[in-house]
């Protein structure tokens, strides 16, 4: 049996697999069907993979659906690079298209999958995988979507997400004893990062950016610790900060040291 696959101002034939325009009025949805997404984590750091999951709760028995336009990076361009797209399963008895990315435009068009026998289930219906470039919060935004249930387009409504991307923390924090009243710091800025901000404290390293008293806050990539006594034990803690995205590494190298004893 021949069956079609509606879309804007096209048929899909699944027999022929053969696109045939014609003039179709933009059809508003009829039924009570909604595609919605989650990230694999909703906190990620820049250089880091993360997935972004679409589903489909079906009240109809949709046989078919259509991502006509797929927007991420909505509030900096390349804020993260779309890698791949997999259709679930499910849906790729039949035909169905992986869509196109735009990684310069910040989208992924025409993602698809027509089967022969429609779903009422709650259903995964594709999977996009992203890597993390700049610090920043990536809004995914279904902005052109569709369901078929043999005819009419029945999607009600759809669902948005977004993932704050962190700056990456200094890596390498060394100590250096220089004398019985002063700690050099030293480490390396990694991605996303403008400034480093370093706390320190007595007994433990500080755990999060209001723990103990600051050291430093600015852009370089060493520091003094100045005014110390004798065998004084300093733990210390540095983050990164992003001006742009106004955000701080979610994580934090550490480093501790002690100054020169006099000798007796």
């Amino acid at each position: 049996m021949k069956k079609e696959l509606l879309r804007k101002g096209a048929i899909i034939s699944i027999a022929t697999m053969l696109i045939v325009i014609v003039a179709i009025p933009l059809i508003t949805g009829e039924g009570n069907t909604r595609i919605g997404c989650y990230p694999s984590s909703d906190k990620i750091t820049v250089g880091e993979a993360f997935n972004i999951t679409f589903w489909m709760s079906a009240d109809e028995s949709v046989d078919s659906w259509l991502i006509d336009l797929l927007n991420f990076n909505e509030t900096i361009l390349g804020m993260a690079n779309a890698n791949s797209v997999s259709i679930d399963p499910y849906w790729t008895s039949g035909f169905f298209e992986n869509g196109t990315i735009h990684n310069n435009e910040g989208n992924i068009t025409g993602i698809q999958a027509f089967i022969m026998t429609g779903s009422t289930t709650n259903t995964t219906i594709f999977t996009v995988n992203f890597t993390a470039v700049k610090p920043g919060i990536c809004h995914i935004i279904l902005t052109d979507a569709e369901a078929y249930s043999g005819g009419p387009n029945v999607l009600y409504n759809w669902y948005n997400t977004s993932v704050t991307i962190y700056p990456e923390e200094p890596t390498g924090l060394t100590t250096t004893t220089v004398g019985q009243n002063r700690i050099d710091l030293n480490w390396t800025k990694q991605a996303g990062m403008d400034r480093t901000l370093i706390r320190y404290k007595t007994g433990s390293n500080p755990i999060n950016i209001t723990d103990g008293t600051e050291l430093y806050n600015d852009t370089g990539i060493s520091t003094s610790h100045t005014g110390l006594n004798p065998g004084d034990t300093i733990y210390y803690s540095a983050w990164g900060w992003n001006e742009t995205a106004v955000l701080y590494s979610m994580n934090y190298d550490t480093a501790q040291g002690q100054t020169s004893i006099p000798l007796p």
